[in-house]
């Protein structure tokens, strides 16, 4: 697990790097990649090498240094190492510095995912997180590099659960809220999965309820990945999950004009677990696309990954 843990925030690094544009290479390398515009380097110095680190970690400027930063959950298994969320500052060169936030160690936290975004419109960076078995969770930045609770109005864990969010500006108000998608059904004293919610910020307290007005077509949807974008150009915050349902395969939804989401998957494919999505404007023409990992049923089933562009009538599969 050891080696998993250092592969996979080596990948993070890359990607953070490339999605930046920075090319700090010496120069070498193949007439191919100096035509492709940028090459890797390694990026991973200060960050960890072990360690259970998952669901998903976020990337924040939540220093305000002008540098991009990765926030975390504490591990999985983390004992008394770590009891609240982790932040490594970037320098913009590759380079790392951990930081245990500086946050109320109370709250019961755990892995899971965790996202950075001004949620109260003050211009400080505050914290959102979905954690395993806990439900979501919040703290608001207050500017000195110190974090207050930032939960009231969140739904109690026996209500709803989740280990993925994203935030987004939903309601088109200027600020950001955070759309979680449950996780799986672990026991008796789990809630039973009602797809997305979405939750909103008002006077200090979150207003949270499910993103679909039809609670029989959410009931049962999980996942444990979910993405933000414009799916049909109208400028409004769409989302993608990667369900884990493969009886209910309602994998993108379009942001309506009540504020209630409605599915948008006619060309997807069906009857599949969704393990991982994103979504991305791959032809150029407005519309984000979406590319997923998808696997089965059975053993003989497909597994790997697909890219479909949006049209108007639906998913056109360009894989």
């Amino acid at each position: 697990m050891e080696s998993i843990s250092k592969v996979f925030f080596l990948v993070v690094g890359l990607i953070f790097v490339s999605i930046l544009g920075c090319n700090r290479g010496d120069g070498k390398g193949s007439e191919k990649e100096r035509a492709a515009g940028f090459t890797f380097f390694e990026a991973s110095q200060g960050l960890p090498s072990s360690g259970l680190w998952r669901q998903r970690i976020g990337f924040c400027d939540i220093n305000m240094d002008g540098h991009m930063d990765i926030l975390a959950t504490p591990p999985r298994h983390a004992g008394e190492n770590y009891k609240v969320p982790v932040a490594w500052y970037g320098n913009g060169e590759g380079a790392w510095r951990e930081t245990v936030l500086d946050a109320p160690a109370d709250e019961g936290y755990g892995y899971g995912a965790i996202t950075g975004a001004d949620f109260n419109g003050d211009g400080v960076p505050d914290i959102a997180m979905a954690i395993h078995a806990v439900g979501l969770a919040a703290l608001k930045g207050a500017g000195n590099g110190t974090y207050a609770d930032f939960s009231d109005g969140f739904p109690l864990s026996a209500k709803f659960a989740s280990r993925a969010l994203v935030a987004a500006d939903f309601n088109a108000d200027g600020i950001s809220d955070i759309a979680a998608v449950s996780e799986g059904s672990f026991g008796k004293s789990s809630p039973e999965p009602s797809g997305i919610w979405i939750c909103s910020l008002r006077a200090d307290k979150w207003t949270c309820g499910p993103a679909c007005g039809d609670p029989s077509l959410v009931s049962g949807l999980f996942a444990d990945d979910i993405a933000v974008g414009d799916v049909n150009g109208d400028g409004k915050a769409d989302l993608a999950i990667a369900s884990l349902a493969a009886d209910k395969n309602l994998i993108v939804w379009i942001n309506g004009e009540d504020g209630r989401f409605v599915p948008f998957n006619e060309g997807l494919p069906q009857e599949k677990y969704y393990f991982s999505v994103a979504l991305e404007d791959l032809n150029g023409d407005g519309r984000d696309d979406l590319v997923a990992y998808i696997a089965g049923p059975g053993r003989e089933g497909y597994v790997g990954l697909k890219a479909f562009l949006s049209r108007e009538a639906g998913f056109e599969d360009i894989s």
